[in-house]
């Protein structure tokens, strides 16, 4: 059965399994070329899973910067209706970072579910180490500059759209061990989605269990609109359905 969390988390897929759908997501950002991104203003933007008709969850992101001059950026993730009785009802991804020169930081992340799996990762680039705690079990492992959390790398693709940037690999550190994942951009289409006819670009990617494709709008400042994966012949799909915080360009 596929996670509504896999339609939220990250991409191997963040988004987070219903069986297996991650709210998906990508992270990750070269610094070399950073200078004149920006992220987005605040914002919380709601989406409905579906299987064809059907709809199965429900999925909230939202970015905020705190009071401090760090970011925080929240993926929640739910089933809904009888879906909820067999798969796992509620994922929370929550993830501090720093900005600044259009570099993305990770300082820490948590993932929590009601069935009680309980990451928590605290990032040290003094020492360039993450250390990871998976309920009682404690790993610590290196990590490379440009390495993200499992959460805010849809934000890395966001500024990396913006900035004309394509890049195809991206360092993501898991629960164990530091992992890269691949990408391809697949050229722009126009799509309907809430707010009329957009054009949006088209990221394709595959893991061992399945293929996902992440379309995000050029006039939302780059926000992921649709999300499609396909596991085992069955085709899930996010739908952006609701935002504030991020109006048209």
């Amino acid at each position: 059965m596929i996670s509504v969390a896999k339609l939220t988390g990250h991409w191997p897929i963040s988004f987070c399994k219903m069986g297996g759908f991650l709210f998906l997501f990508l992270p990750f950002f070269n610094a070399s070329n950073a200078t004149n991104a920006q992220l987005p203003p605040d914002y919380i933007a709601k989406y409905s899973i579906k299987v064809g008709p059907m709809k199965i969850g429900r999925a909230i992101r939202s970015l905020e910067k705190l009071s401090d001059g760090r970011y925080q950026f929240i993926s929640d993730s739910k089933s809904t209706g009888f879906v909820s009785w067999f798969a796992k009802p509620r994922v929370v991804q929550t993830s501090i970072f720093h900005f600044k020169d259009g570099v993305i930081k990770p300082e820490s992340y948590h993932f929590v579910n009601e069935k009680k799996l309980n990451v928590k990762q605290q990032y040290h680039w003094e020492s360039q180490v993450v250390v990871s705690q998976r309920n009682d079990e404690t790993i610590e492992y290196e990590i490379p500059l440009n390495t993200y959390d499992q959460n805010i790398y849809q934000l890395a693709i966001m500024l990396d759209l913006g900035n004309k940037k394509r890049e195809t690999s991206y360092q993501l550190a898991e629960n164990k061990r530091l992992k890269t994942y691949k990408v391809e951009y697949a050229g722009t289409k126009t799509i309907d989605t809430i707010f009329g006819k957009l054009e949006v670009e088209k990221v394709r990617g595959k893991d061992k269990n399945g293929s996902t494709v992440l379309w995000f709008a050029k006039r939302l400042k780059y926000l992921l609109v649709r999300i499609d994966y396909k596991e085992k012949g069955v085709t899930f799909t996010a739908y952006l359905d609701e935002l504030s915080g991020i109006s048209l360009e």
